[in-house]
């Protein structure tokens, strides 16, 4: 389907008009028939705009399904809850589960399980979830301090662990991504498809980047040797390494030894300018700027106006914005990876 535009669309119901009666229409601006073709005209110019957005998300979904590939679902942050007193309990005080705290980012935790602080004790630990799927419940430590629900004979709580294994539910376009990233690891034996099978790992729950290098690409590191950097959704422990050490050994080249080590993360902090910018647009800004330092390749430079580029395709409503900060671009060693710090929109 030609997409024509509004202006084609009219000169297409004109014509048609002229053909179907034999009366020529009058084509001026502000006609009265001219007016009423080109409202309908925006609908339809409306409607196809529309038709070809969905088309162009389930092409994709499409080729997923034919390959037994699903798009990574967002997984929820699980941490430790501290339930305490200042007083030893006089008698077993009751913490039921789904009890909710929340965090001072405004995130809420249920615990999982019942759970009490015993008589004579002034406290009691309870595993927790975070209601909302995301990376953005992977919060620190000391930083889930309020009580949302009513607890008598608790005084208070906080989390005595870190948010851990909250991932944002996946793009369309990140989903391509590590779809091509699959087939890639299909061909063994290259920098390339133990890269991809790394990321893949999991169902790309562990790593987001990752850089593999061996003697080529890089002369301090010796022949029959490949160091993997990967930059990780969380901090990982040995069990995950293990599992990405076995996910790189499944494509290695014959007779090569494969090492997996944590990228080196450099915080990015921005800081825009938006006048008059409403809270919404401050959403999006922030999530723009994290979107863009996160599709960064290991090694990969930050440059202003690419940064710039991208938030004025994000906000295409925002009329003035300015980047502040950085002030230039921002630089990289190889084997380093930025990621977002502080993110700041000054209104």
């Amino acid at each position: 389907m030609a997409n024509v535009g509004v202006e084609g669309i009219v000169a297409e119901m004109l014509a048609l008009f002229w053909a179907k009666t034999g009366i020529e229409p009058d084509a001026v601006p502000g006609d009265v028939l001219r007016t009423l073709f080109e409202a309908v005209a925006f609908q339809v110019e409306d409607a196809e705009a529309r038709f070809r957005e969905e088309l162009a998300r389930a092409i994709p979904e499409a080729v997923f399904a034919a390959f037994g590939f699903e798009r990574r679902r967002g997984a929820r942050a699980v941490l430790t809850l501290r339930f305490s007193r200042s007083t030893p309990a006089p008698e077993a005080i009751l913490v039921p589960a789904g009890t909710r705290a929340r965090s001072t980012n405004g995130l809420v935790f249920a615990t999982a399980i019942d759970a009490a602080i015993e008589a004579g004790t002034m406290h009691v630990d309870v595993q927790a979830q975070c209601e909302t799927p995301g990376q953005e419940g992977n919060v620190p430590l000391g930083s889930v301090t309020t009580l949302v629900d009513v607890l008598p004979g608790v005084e208070s709580v906080n989390n005595i662990t870190p948010g851990l294994g909250g991932v944002d539910e996946e793009t369309l376009e990140e989903a391509i991504q590590r779809f091509q990233q699959r087939a890639a690891a299909m061909a063994k034996g290259t920098l390339m498809s133990i890269t991809a099978a790394v990321i893949a790992a999991h169902e790309g729950r562990l790593v987001r980047r990752a850089l593999a290098a061996d003697c080529v690409t890089d002369t301090n590191i010796p022949v029959g040797r490949i160091k993997v950097y990967v930059d990780p959704h969380t901090t990982l422990g040995s069990e995950e390494l293990d599992m990405l050490a076995e996910a790189a050994n499944n494509v290695r080249p014959a007779g090569a030894q494969v090492e997996v080590l944590q990228a080196n993360r450099i915080q990015v902090d921005v800081t825009l300018s938006i006048p008059d910018a409403a809270d919404e647009d401050v959403a999006l800004a922030t999530s723009a700027v994290a979107e863009h330092i996160y599709s960064l390749r290991i090694g990969e430079p930050l440059l202003r106006d690419r940064l710039v580029a991208h938030l004025v395709r994000a906000l295409p409503q925002v009329r003035a914005l300015n980047l502040v900060t950085p002030a230039s671009d921002v630089g990289v060693a190889r084997y380093e990876v930025l990621v977002p710090g502080v993110i700041q929109v000054l209104r």
